[in-house]
């Protein structure tokens, strides 16, 4: 049976999207085997390469990426052409295709919402990937004008042509929302509206982000019938699994668009929506990855960083044998697996506190009790770089079971040991990249929400 794909949502920040949420709610009730997770990334391109090189099938793609990577991608299908915008990749052998599903999702928000958008003034905020979209969306619904204002005039010019929708300066901003029927902002989680706008409850609002954002929570307390993002995510990720799916998994794409998957990704939705980040990383951090990845050295640094405590399971299994990993590998490989179960089920364990950063053993995941203990209790970050960095940084500090001359071996071991990181990882973060393990734990921390 071959492995399950791996698909992930890249953006930056991303250890806060809901997307894996509702793709594993969508997975379980389709009973597609694959596995999805988060993708860190400071750039376009470095998306792209982690993703060939962690051969992951599919992106789902958020700000601000979105107008870049339709750059980078070697064919963009309609209506990701149009928008020049993508916010789903499907990778080939040597190719990525770009789409995009926000139109539909943002159509869906609007109905949803019980917005009246035809022949109504409608303005949009914001002027990136998902302001494209709303623009489209909106004369789909046959909106009697459509107003596209942001900060920079010249950008709010490139949207609206693609509506037939006219720019408007910033400064005109808290005028036409006065005016407008149905106001979509699409602007990052943390701006917030200028003082002088001012929302009515005759108007529908709806905000791109999901939660309490800003200017959410502006519209509601003028008691407009606002809306987060919520009903657009969900819409936009079901057919994004749908197109996805197909692409991967061709027998089993007609039922990710059953209506029981949209009921599940709702509900899955709606329990992260308020405070489901904070809750998923205020747990203990654990760290997986290959031998050689960095896991002990990030690990400390990331520790240091957030002011929590420190354990590598390794280290606790020779401090309770009183034996080297090595001389416990030489001998049952059993006997350590079990030692190492119970330094796991330590360093996790609730009543010692959830301020931790814990770095696990290159298999520890290959044990199905290690995997559910990480997954049930802890916010697994899998550090990945490429087999030959592994193998380099082995040459001085060999390990027992990753020989430095054999990548052969080391090849095997990864493939072995792939689907545990996959099904587990709340986080892939690249460790070969440039500034070493302090630079690698800070971008980490600035990566995290603030819990």
């Amino acid at each position: 049976m071959s492995a399950p794909p791996l698909f992930a949502v890249v953006g930056l920040p991303v250890a806060s999207s809901a997307s894996p949420e509702l793709w594993r709610a969508a997975l379980a009730a389709t009973g597609i085997r694959a596995h999805y997770t988060r993708l860190m990334a400071d750039s376009a391109p470095e998306a792209l390469e982690l993703a060939h090189q962690l051969q992951i099938a599919g992106l789902n793609v958020t700000t601000p990426f979105k107008e870049t990577l339709a750059q980078l991608t070697t064919t963009l299908h309609e209506p990701a052409a149009t928008l020049g915008a993508v916010n789903t990749i499907c990778r080939g052998a040597e190719t990525f295709e770009g789409y995009n599903t926000d139109p539909e999702g943002v159509q869906h928000a609007l109905r949803a919402a019980g917005a009246a958008v035809r022949g109504r003034m409608a303005v949009v905020v914001g002027a990136g990937g998902a302001a494209r979209a709303a623009v489209v969306a909106l004369a789909a619904e046959e909106a009697g004008e459509i107003v596209v204002s942001a900060r920079r005039l010249e950008r709010a010019e490139a949207v609206a042509t693609l509506g037939g929708a006219r720019p408007a300066p910033w400064e005109a901003l808290a005028e036409m929302i006065e005016r407008a029927a149905v106001v979509v902002v699409c602007l990052p989680p943390t701006a917030a509206p200028p003082k002088e706008v001012r929302f009515h409850p005759s108007q529908t609002v709806i905000d791109a982000n999901y939660g309490r954002a800003p200017w959410f929570a502006r519209a509601a307390a003028a008691s407009a019938r606002a809306h987060d993002g919520g009903a657009w995510l969900v819409a936009q990720a079901q057919a994004s699994l749908a197109l996805l799916v197909a692409r991967t998994i061709p027998p089993r794409a007609p039922r990710a668009l059953g209506a029981e998957v949209a009921g599940a990704m709702q509900r899955r939705m709606d329990a992260w929506a308020t405070d489901g980040a904070a809750r998923l990383w205020q747990r203990p951090i654990a760290l997986t990855g290959m031998m050689g990845v960095g896991k002990t050295t990030i690990g400390r640094a990331l520790a240091a960083v957030m002011g929590r405590e420190f354990i590598d399971t390794d280290a606790l299994v020779e401090q309770t044998t009183g034996l080297s990993i090595a001389t416990l590998l030489a001998g049952d490989a059993q006997e350590f697996r079990r030692h190492e179960a119970a330094a796991v089920a330590r360093a996790l364990n609730p009543g010692e506190g959830g301020g931790k950063v814990v770095a696990l053993g290159g298999g520890a995941l290959m044990d199905r009790e290690n995997a559910a203990r990480v997954q049930g209790t802890a916010a697994c970050i899998w550090l990945w770089a490429p087999l030959e960095v592994c193998l380099r940084r082995t040459t001085a500090n060999p390990r027992p079971l990753l020989p430095p001359a054999d990548p052969t071996e080391g090849a095997r071991r990864l493939a072995e040991r792939r689907a545990g990181y996959a099904a587990t990882a709340e986080l892939i973060v690249n460790a070969a990249a440039s500034g070493g393990p302090e630079a690698i734990a800070h971008r980490i921390a600035r990566e995290l929400p603030r819990c």
